[in-house]
């Protein structure tokens, strides 16, 4: 599996949408960092009919164990949740993970992946720029406790 240091998203919105933004994908494109990550989670769940603009919504994360490390090696986990006024307390969402390799987002918790046709066009550009197999994704994948 191939790994190199950045994978630079952009305007996540534009990615995908038109031929344009197709190519103005930059050649640099490598691992994905924590702030791209989130990037495209926010792009994902944007998509997924989340309103990720929501006052009181927050992301947190890259999640760590208390170590310091990631707990799912390959992937940085987030946890999502709302505070909510009315309740005054914190409601969970959902805990989501970001494949650093291939751009693979998981709901975690209920093992469901998301995919749509522009995820999945900038998903490809990722895994072309990290060269990781489906076979060394799936591996890594199993370490989520989820499955093909």
């Amino acid at each position: 599996m191939g790994t190199v240091d950045n994978v630079f998203l952009g305007d996540i919105k534009r990615i995908g949408s038109t031929r344009a933004a197709r190519k103005s994908w930059p050649d640099t494109i490598s691992r994905t960092d924590s702030t791209q990550a989130k990037k495209l989670l926010v792009f994902t769940l944007s998509r997924e009919g989340y309103n990720t603009t929501k006052k009181g919504l927050y992301f947190e994360g890259p999640l760590t164990n208390r170590h310091g490390n990631i707990p799912h090696p390959g992937y940085l986990d987030f946890g999502l949740t709302y505070a909510n006024p009315k309740a005054g307390a914190l409601e969970f969402i959902g805990l989501f993970s970001v494949s650093v390799s291939s751009g693979e987002i998981w709901e975690t918790n209920t093992c469901e992946m998301f995919s749509f046709p522009d995820l999945r066009r900038i998903q490809h550009q990722i895994r072309a720029k990290t060269k990781i197999s489906a076979a060394d994704e799936s591996v890594l994948r199993r370490g989520l406790g989820c499955t093909d």
